[in-house]
């Protein structure tokens, strides 16, 4: 189903100026086979939609698997252009960026494995819903993203900000994103912030010694976006008071 532009101009008129689209970006099936009919789940599924069924699952949208447009729903071109007709008509486009995660088995676990963080067999067996063996790479462990106050999320795999490897990784990611939106919602923004991260992994970045970086990855990342695009807009996902420290 199309959304016919007339809805868009009517937006417009009544003064609405950002749009933020939700769900944009493509979900793994495997992980939600995994990890998205769990039984407090799925208790969930049935009280909300009495005859749900297992295809109206289709996972978090904050589960990426990649950044390319989910094929049920378009293609880049056809996002680009949605941010094309949107500028004309006065409305800008924010997409979501996921700072801290993806989804727990990402293509990128194959083709970028050193931007995620790994644990090993002894944190595995001492805190196995936070450390898993992904069926993508079988042999090693990893962490599933979280925050520092709550279990993890198993439905996600943790990005080691800690790594140069992965800072790159996404912040080149971010400057792709200025193709097709005006700016981005920062998911759980805080998660990546030095203190919040090493507060967080502390054991395991101890154990495989990474260093605390110099600088925080915000600064550098949007540092380095404004230098391409200096209109493009970061919304962050803030909590704990940590607003000033992200705004700087």
């Amino acid at each position: 189903m199309k959304i016919p532009k007339e809805y868009f101009i009517e937006l417009a008129k009544k003064g609405i100026d950002i749009i933020w689209l939700m769900g944009v970006w493509k979900t793994n099936p495997l992980t939600i086979q995994k990890y998205c009919f769990e039984p407090d789940l799925i208790s969930m599924y049935n009280r909300c939609l009495k005859d749900w069924s297992k295809p109206d699952v289709i996972g978090s949208p904050y589960s990426i698997d990649e950044y390319s447009v989910n094929p049920t729903l378009g293609s880049w071109e056809e996002l680009k252009q949605i941010k094309e007709y949107l500028s004309s008509i006065g409305i800008k486009l924010f997409l979501d960026f996921v700072s801290n995660h993806f989804s727990a088995e990402s293509k990128y676990i194959k083709s970028n494995p050193e931007i995620f963080l790994k644990g090993d067999e002894e944190f595995l067996q001492s805190d196995s819903y936070t450390f898993f063996k992904p069926e993508a790479d079988p042999i090693n462990v990893y962490a599933h993203g979280r925050d520092p106050f709550f279990p993890a999320w198993t439905d996600t795999i943790q990005i080691n900000f800690f790594s140069n490897e992965a800072r790159k990784f996404m912040t080149d990611i971010l400057l792709k994103l200025t193709e097709v939106c005006d700016g981005v919602r920062c998911d759980m923004a805080v998660l990546p912030l030095n203190n919040v991260f090493q507060n967080t992994w502390l054991g395991v970045l101890k154990k495989y010694g990474f260093l605390r970086p110099d600088s925080e990855f915000w600064k550098d990342a949007i540092s380095e976006v404004k230098s391409k695009n200096p209109e493009f807009i970061f919304l962050a996902e803030a909590y704990w008071d940590l607003e000033w420290n992200l705004q700087q």
